[in-house]
Protein backbone atom coordinates (compact mmCIF):
# COMPACT_ATOMS: atom_id res chain seq x y z
CA UNK A 1 0.00 0.00 0.00
CA UNK A 2 2.84 2.35 0.88
CA UNK A 3 4.48 1.61 -2.48
CA UNK A 4 1.26 2.52 -4.36
CA UNK A 5 0.94 5.84 -2.47
CA UNK A 6 4.61 6.63 -3.16
CA UNK A 7 4.19 5.90 -6.89
CA UNK A 8 1.08 8.12 -7.07
CA UNK A 9 2.89 10.97 -5.32
CA UNK A 10 5.83 10.71 -7.70
CA UNK A 11 3.58 10.69 -10.78
CA UNK A 12 1.76 13.83 -9.56
CA UNK A 13 5.08 15.65 -9.14
CA UNK A 14 6.31 14.54 -12.55
CA UNK A 15 3.03 15.55 -14.23
CA UNK A 16 2.97 19.01 -12.68
CA UNK A 17 6.55 19.73 -13.73
CA UNK A 18 5.72 18.89 -17.35
CA UNK A 19 2.48 20.94 -17.27
CA UNK A 20 4.33 24.20 -16.51
CA UNK A 21 5.04 25.56 -19.99
CA UNK A 22 5.49 29.15 -18.79
CA UNK A 23 8.23 31.39 -20.14
CA UNK A 24 10.09 34.24 -18.49
CA UNK A 25 8.88 37.81 -18.95
CA UNK A 26 10.58 41.09 -18.02
CA UNK A 27 9.02 44.54 -17.99
CA UNK A 28 9.76 46.12 -21.37
CA UNK A 29 12.22 49.00 -21.31
CA UNK A 30 11.13 50.26 -24.75
CA UNK A 31 9.45 53.65 -25.04
CA UNK A 32 6.01 53.45 -26.65
CA UNK A 33 4.98 56.24 -29.04
CA UNK A 34 1.35 56.19 -30.18
CA UNK A 35 0.20 58.75 -32.73
CA UNK A 36 3.32 60.86 -32.03
CA UNK A 37 2.87 60.92 -28.24
CA UNK A 38 4.75 58.91 -25.61
CA UNK A 39 2.34 56.76 -23.59
CA UNK A 40 2.87 55.06 -20.26
CA UNK A 41 1.88 51.44 -20.46
CA UNK A 42 3.40 48.41 -18.83
CA UNK A 43 4.46 45.96 -21.48
CA UNK A 44 6.55 42.84 -21.21
CA UNK A 45 9.46 41.54 -23.21
CA UNK A 46 8.77 37.86 -23.84
CA UNK A 47 11.12 35.82 -26.00
CA UNK A 48 12.60 39.04 -27.43
CA UNK A 49 9.19 40.52 -28.41
CA UNK A 50 7.08 43.19 -26.71
CA UNK A 51 3.58 42.36 -25.46
CA UNK A 52 0.87 44.72 -24.17
CA UNK A 53 -2.64 44.53 -22.70
CA UNK A 54 -5.52 45.17 -25.13
CA UNK A 55 -7.18 47.56 -22.67
CA UNK A 56 -4.04 49.71 -22.43
CA UNK A 57 -3.80 49.83 -26.22
CA UNK A 58 -7.51 50.67 -26.58
CA UNK A 59 -7.17 53.49 -24.06
CA UNK A 60 -4.11 54.94 -25.83
CA UNK A 61 -5.78 54.77 -29.28
CA UNK A 62 -9.03 56.36 -28.13
CA UNK A 63 -9.82 59.37 -30.31
CA UNK A 64 -7.71 58.19 -33.26
CA UNK A 65 -8.80 56.64 -36.56
CA UNK A 66 -7.81 53.24 -35.13
CA UNK A 67 -9.83 53.43 -31.91
CA UNK A 68 -11.72 50.35 -30.71
CA UNK A 69 -13.78 49.16 -27.79
CA UNK A 70 -13.60 45.77 -26.11
CA UNK A 71 -16.39 43.44 -25.06
CA UNK A 72 -16.56 39.77 -24.20
CA UNK A 73 -18.65 37.27 -26.12
CA UNK A 74 -19.25 34.61 -23.47
CA UNK A 75 -21.16 32.40 -25.91
CA UNK A 76 -18.10 32.06 -28.17
CA UNK A 77 -15.55 32.56 -25.37
CA UNK A 78 -13.98 35.34 -27.44
CA UNK A 79 -12.81 38.92 -26.98
CA UNK A 80 -14.78 41.13 -29.37
CA UNK A 81 -13.08 44.25 -30.69
CA UNK A 82 -15.50 46.90 -31.96
CA UNK A 83 -13.48 48.89 -34.52
CA UNK A 84 -14.16 52.62 -34.66
CA UNK A 85 -15.98 52.61 -31.30
CA UNK A 86 -14.78 54.78 -28.43
CA UNK A 87 -13.08 52.77 -25.71
CA UNK A 88 -15.14 52.52 -22.54
CA UNK A 89 -13.18 51.21 -19.54
CA UNK A 90 -14.90 48.47 -17.59
CA UNK A 91 -14.71 47.50 -13.94
CA UNK A 92 -11.83 45.09 -14.53
CA UNK A 93 -8.90 45.69 -12.21
CA UNK A 94 -6.05 47.77 -13.57
CA UNK A 95 -2.75 46.03 -14.20
CA UNK A 96 -0.72 46.02 -10.99
CA UNK A 97 2.73 47.55 -10.72
CA UNK A 98 5.46 45.29 -12.08
CA UNK A 99 9.07 45.81 -11.09
CA UNK A 100 11.57 46.16 -13.95
CA UNK A 101 14.07 44.29 -11.76
CA UNK A 102 12.04 41.08 -11.49
CA UNK A 103 11.30 38.20 -13.82
CA UNK A 104 7.68 37.09 -14.16
CA UNK A 105 6.10 33.86 -15.37
CA UNK A 106 4.10 34.20 -18.58
CA UNK A 107 1.71 31.38 -19.48
CA UNK A 108 0.95 30.94 -23.20
CA UNK A 109 -2.74 31.40 -24.03
CA UNK A 110 -4.50 30.88 -27.34
CA UNK A 111 -6.90 33.85 -27.38
CA UNK A 112 -9.87 34.16 -29.66
CA UNK A 113 -10.42 37.69 -30.92
CA UNK A 114 -13.56 38.48 -32.91
CA UNK A 115 -13.64 41.42 -35.32
CA UNK A 116 -16.65 42.02 -37.57
CA UNK A 117 -17.94 38.53 -36.76
CA UNK A 118 -14.68 36.85 -37.80
CA UNK A 119 -12.67 34.98 -35.18
CA UNK A 120 -8.88 35.18 -35.15
CA UNK A 121 -6.72 32.94 -32.98
CA UNK A 122 -3.83 34.95 -31.58
CA UNK A 123 -1.04 33.80 -29.29
CA UNK A 124 -1.03 35.75 -26.04
CA UNK A 125 0.61 35.38 -22.64
CA UNK A 126 -1.15 35.59 -19.30
CA UNK A 127 0.69 37.42 -16.55
CA UNK A 128 -1.03 38.10 -13.26
CA UNK A 129 -4.50 37.40 -14.67
CA UNK A 130 -4.20 39.69 -17.72
CA UNK A 131 -3.52 38.65 -21.30
CA UNK A 132 -0.72 40.41 -23.18
CA UNK A 133 -0.58 40.53 -26.99
CA UNK A 134 2.21 41.25 -29.43
CA UNK A 135 1.51 44.53 -31.25
CA UNK A 136 2.59 43.16 -34.63
CA UNK A 137 -0.02 40.38 -34.32
CA UNK A 138 -2.73 43.01 -33.75
CA UNK A 139 -1.54 45.59 -36.30
CA UNK A 140 -3.35 44.28 -39.36
CA UNK A 141 -6.54 43.59 -37.43
CA UNK A 142 -6.70 47.01 -35.78
CA UNK A 143 -5.64 49.29 -38.64
CA UNK A 144 -2.25 50.12 -37.13
CA UNK A 145 1.27 50.53 -38.40
CA UNK A 146 3.87 49.26 -35.92
CA UNK A 147 7.60 49.86 -36.24
CA UNK A 148 10.64 49.80 -33.99
CA UNK A 149 13.42 52.38 -33.82
CA UNK A 150 16.41 50.49 -32.34
CA UNK A 151 18.55 53.62 -31.97
CA UNK A 152 15.96 55.24 -29.67
CA UNK A 153 14.52 51.96 -28.32
CA UNK A 154 11.05 53.12 -29.39
CA UNK A 155 8.01 51.13 -30.39
CA UNK A 156 6.11 53.40 -32.77
CA UNK A 157 2.39 52.80 -33.28
CA UNK A 158 0.66 54.92 -35.91
CA UNK A 159 -3.07 54.72 -36.51
CA UNK A 160 -3.80 54.21 -40.17
CA UNK A 161 -5.22 57.19 -41.98
CA UNK A 162 -8.79 57.03 -43.21
CA UNK A 163 -9.54 55.96 -46.76
CA UNK A 164 -8.54 58.58 -49.38
CA UNK A 165 -5.95 60.17 -47.05
CA UNK A 166 -2.31 60.44 -48.04
CA UNK A 167 0.82 60.86 -45.97
CA UNK A 168 4.35 61.89 -46.90
CA UNK A 169 6.97 59.13 -46.73
CA UNK A 170 10.04 58.95 -44.53
CA UNK A 171 8.71 60.91 -41.59
CA UNK A 172 9.83 59.87 -38.09
CA UNK A 173 7.41 59.86 -35.16
CA UNK A 174 7.34 63.19 -33.38
CA UNK A 175 8.20 65.31 -36.43
CA UNK A 176 5.77 67.49 -38.35
CA UNK A 177 3.90 65.66 -41.07
CA UNK A 178 1.65 67.01 -43.81
CA UNK A 179 -1.40 64.91 -44.58
CA UNK A 180 -4.30 65.62 -46.85
CA UNK A 181 -7.71 64.09 -47.23
CA UNK A 182 -9.79 64.24 -50.39
CA UNK A 183 -13.49 63.99 -49.59
CA UNK A 184 -15.92 62.33 -51.94
CA UNK A 185 -17.07 65.73 -53.21
CA UNK A 186 -13.46 66.62 -54.16
CA UNK A 187 -12.65 68.98 -51.29
CA UNK A 188 -9.00 68.75 -50.17
CA UNK A 189 -8.27 69.13 -46.45
CA UNK A 190 -4.69 69.65 -45.30
CA UNK A 191 -3.46 68.83 -41.82
CA UNK A 192 -0.11 69.38 -40.11
CA UNK A 193 0.58 66.79 -37.44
Amino acid sequence: MLLVVLCLALSVNVTSSYADNSVNAKVSDSVVIIDGEQVWSTGFKIQNNNYFRLRDLASSLSGTDSQFNISLDNRLNAIELLLGATYVPDDAPRAPYYSPNKTYKAMPVASKIMINGEIHAIQAYNIGGSNYFQLRDLAGLLKLDVSFNPQKNQIIVEPQLPEHAYQTDGVDAGKTMLSFLISQDGVVQLALT
